[in-house]
């Protein structure tokens, strides 16, 4: 997995989980704001994303 610069800035988010984000953004066609909420509240996106950390839930519109 790719970072920045430790120096320089914060990890990069996983690509599987980006991707998939958008993939489960247009499958059920969500809008920018919905798509953060459900990616943070809904449990479902979380174990089908993989998500182990809970920093990787909160993402910015």
């Amino acid at each position: 997995m790719l970072h920045f610069d430790d120096r320089l800035g914060r990890p990069s988010r996983d690509l599987h989980i980006v991707v998939g984000v958008l993939l489960l953004q247009q499958l059920h066609d969500l809008s920018d704001a919905a798509t953060v909420e459900a990616l943070t509240f809904n449990r479902a996106w979380h174990h089908a994303l993989d998500v182990r950390v809970e920093a990787d839930c909160y993402f910015c519109e």
